[in-house]
């Protein structure tokens, strides 16, 4: 270990530091760093990288000045291949004066920002610690939840916090984390989201904060393909402009953001441009100075992009803010699901043909095991038997173009392993790919199946071989739960708070997320709608069956209620099927039944807007905007529950006057979703339940929330399902949810007309 101080004019500065090696010679001293690196040595800098020397040359410079040689000292960097231990050396003899002037100099540059962010820190304790409330008035629950916001950040706690749509959930948890931050009692805050929506909610509070008076540092992380300036070189660090002489401009770049308290994406973009940097890696170094983080969930909990800077350093304890947190379980078990793409690995074949042979022949070993799985996924016959030798028989699950093993494909992880090493060889090798990015993703899909196989595959997890067509096949180490994982990355190292609307039944969503068992030592919180229950009005139809085998039957009838509904009052009004397939057959019905159903006296035009299966964004854009219109004619849109308008979308005030949900919001059945529910059902003895109930039911609160988003909002939900009666649905209903029973027409004429006068 290594270590020196030095006196500058403004601070006394402590530098340590443990080198990789220090060899006295008869007639030197060496001073070692040692790096490893994967390929070709060919392929690394002749004189070795300009940051790599630095850390070098400091660990020479302390080495200097701790003991004063009298021999001379050379600094060594020592490259060491991973895969075969091959080293290369390479050495500079350095003088003593020389040393001490780098050591100076780097300690002047360094301590520049250190007391810049010093300084930072105090102008933000202070105005943090005085800053008020930046909006008028507090709602109801609001001060309950930042109450218990500010213990989980001072206890190093985990708090889920079921907030009604309203009440102001993200102001009532980033003020009280700003007043934990000024306090110390967290390092850092992350806001992490996985909604548009939500991230610029969480950049408007904190612009409020500042408006308030707060100093306030925010940084907003883009995915590094969206915000990336120069695509074609698809993150090649040896050619791309933005990343060959990134630490030479890095620190102006620093010194100018470090001025700007809202760093947002455009920001980010034009400081990139000015200074010749990779904006997505500009980001990442600025967040080391940032008060709030503003993200996707994977920086915080995706393997293979979680911030090590942060989440993997022991002494970093940050407050994690979880914003729709009923989203993150599955958005977890697929950051924690792997998969291997026929279509993808034939592609890159063709792309790398005739570059490297003993790719092509890995590669066409690998296609020929994908072929025969396909061939066997046509057939009744468990070829996967075949290729799998340590598989058991009866631990396969077969339906039509599907199979399932609990087991580890050994096999597959033999070849694979085989394909991504001659892959990187030839990466390594800077052939001049066409299809690079191709390759890239292709070797980095690989990489982390093999990583998940041997770090996280056992008891949660299933291989899954699909086909849905001939020559298609999709390899998958399928994680059915992400609960451990998660709980692991956060257990007494981070304090969270998952907070959501819809977080209901609690107990479900604790489980899920971190485990039946983790849930015991979490904190919970369930607040009601701030808003008179007299806004609302809750209808239910339980004459109705929209059980797969009963839609047929139903669906005009579903249809003519629907029409009634919607035509009671002129206004902007939702209704959700519970497919595009219902929705087909649907649709016409409603049109038939809207001309029917408005009173012939008062018939305006009513105008239909059907949600599409695969929308651009340009089309959601111009079906939420029609919304934007209201009180001349009737509009009504038409949408599938659980899909992009049921979640995450504002219509305020008479934007929308009311909301027809029919069905109960049961995810399509799958091979997939089967497995979940056996295996929560031999974990938690409530299969049917986690896999199906309680995720259809969230979606019927999320569509349900659509309705009342502020104080003057008024509007109706009807739900349409003869299992809306069952007890076991009533037990799911959030406690301001008081159902109006419709038993024919006339009731929702009446109910509907008493509401709106």
């Amino acid at each position: 270990s290594l270590q020196a101080t030095e006196l500058l004019d403004t601070a006394r500065v402590s530098i340590s530091g443990r080198c990789d090696a220090v060899v006295i010679e008869q007639d030197r001293i060496l001073v070692v760093e040692a790096k490893s690196y994967l390929g070709l040595p060919e392929n690394l800098p002749p004189d070795g990288e300009r940051v790599h020397w630095a850390q070098s040359l400091l660990y020479a410079a302390l080495y200097v000045r701790l003991f004063q040689p009298v021999k001379p000292v050379y600094a060594v960097l020592a490259y060491v291949a991973v895969d075969t231990g091959e080293t290369l050396f390479l050495n500079r003899q350095v003088h003593v004066a020389g040393l001490d002037e780098f050591l100076s100099n780097s300690l002047q540059v360094w301590s520049k920002l250190a007391l810049s962010a010093r300084d930072w820190m105090r102008q933000r304790d202070a105005t943090g610690k005085k800053v008020r409330f930046p909006y008028p008035d507090l709602r109801d629950g609001q001060k309950r939840l930042m109450k218990e916001v500010v213990g989980a950040a001072r206890h190093r706690l985990s708090l889920f916090a079921c907030a009604p749509t309203g009440i102001g959930k993200t102001m009532a948890v980033l003020y009280p984390a700003v007043k934990a931050l000024s306090h110390h009692y967290i390092d850092r805050i992350f806001y992490l989201t996985s909604m548009t929506s939500t991230r610029l909610a969480a950049e408007k509070a904190c612009a409020d904060l500042r408006n308030a008076g707060m100093k306030l540092r925010s940084v907003t992380l883009t995915a590094k393909e969206k915000i990336c300036l120069q695509p074609e070189h698809f993150c090649d660090n040896r050619t791309c402009p933005l990343s060959l002489h990134y630490y030479d401009n890095l620190p102006q770049a620093l010194n100018e953001l470090l001025t700007v308290e809202a760093v947002t994406e455009e920001v980010l973009r034009e400081a990139a441009q000015r200074h010749k940097v990779c904006p997505f890696e500009l980001a990442l170094d600025l967040s080391l100075y940032a008060d709030v983080v503003i993200g996707d969930y994977n920086y915080a909990f995706d393997p293979r992009v979680r911030l090590a800077r942060f989440f993997g350093n022991e002494d970093e304890h940050d407050l994690l803010l979880v914003d729709e947190a009923h989203n993150l379980p599955d958005r977890a078990r697929e950051m924690f699901t792997a998969r291997v793409s026929w279509q993808d690995i034939r592609e890159t074949a063709a792309a790398v043909k005739g570059r490297y042979a003993p790719l092509d022949l890995s590669l066409r070993i690998l296609m020929s095991y994908c072929e025969k799985a396909a061939n066997g996924l046509a057939t009744e016959e468990t070829t996967i038997e075949t290729l799998e030798k340590s598989m058991r028989a009866g631990d396969v699950m077969l339906s039509a173009g599907f199979r399932a093993i609990r087991s580890r494909p050994a096999s597959l992880n033999s070849l694979i392993n085989r394909v991504t090493v001659d892959c990187r060889t030839l990466i390594d090798m800077g052939s001049d790919l066409q299809q690079r990015r191709l390759v890239l993703d292709t070797y980095f899909s690989l990489l982390f199946f093999l990583k998940v196989c041997e770090e996280y595959a056992e008891s949660a997890y299933v291989t899954t071989y699909t086909s849905e067509a001939s020559h298609d096949l999709e390899i998958s180490l399928l994680c059915l739960d992400s609960a451990d994982f998660l709980w692991q990355q956060i257990e007494n190292k981070h304090a969270v708070v998952f907070f959501s609307a819809t977080l209901h039944p609690m107990s479900y969503y604790q489980s899920i997320t971190v485990g039946r068992e983790a849930s015991q030592s979490t904190e919970c919180l369930e607040l009601p709608s701030p808003f008179p229950s007299e806004n609302l009005l809750l209808m239910r139809n339980t004459q109705l069956s929209t059980l797969f085998k009963d839609r047929t039957a139903t669906v005009q009838a579903i249809a003519r209620q629907a029409a009634l509904a919607v035509t009671q009052k002129v206004g902007n009004y939702l209704i959700f099927v519970p497919s595009y397939s219902y929705l087909k057959m649907f649709r016409p019905l409603l049109q038939h039944e809207l001309v029917n159903s408005a009173p012939r006296s008062e018939r305006p035009p009513i105008k239909m807007l059907i949600q599409k299966q695969k929308m651009t964004d340009l089309e959601k854009n111009a079906f939420l905007q029609a919304f934007s219109t209201y009180g001349n004619s009737t509009l009504v849109g038409v949408a599938v529950i659980g899909g992009q308008f049921s979640e995450g979308i504002d219509l305020v005030g008479e934007q929308l006057s009311g909301v027809v949900i029919i069905g109960v919001g049961l995810p399509q059945l799958s091979p997939e979703r089967e497995i979940q529910r056996q295996y929560f059902g031999e974990k938690l003895g409530a299969g049917f339940e986690f896999a199906y109930q309680y995720p259809g039911f969230n979606r019927v609160q999320q569509a349900a929330g659509r309705v009342i988003r502020s104080e003057q909002d008024r509007g109706f939900v009807l739900l349409i399902d003869e299992r809306y009666g069952r007890p076991d649905y009533e037990s799911l209903f959030p406690a301001d949810w008081n159902p109006h029973d419709i038993n024919d027409e006339q009731d929702l004429r009446e109910e509907l007309k008493d509401f709106f006068g």
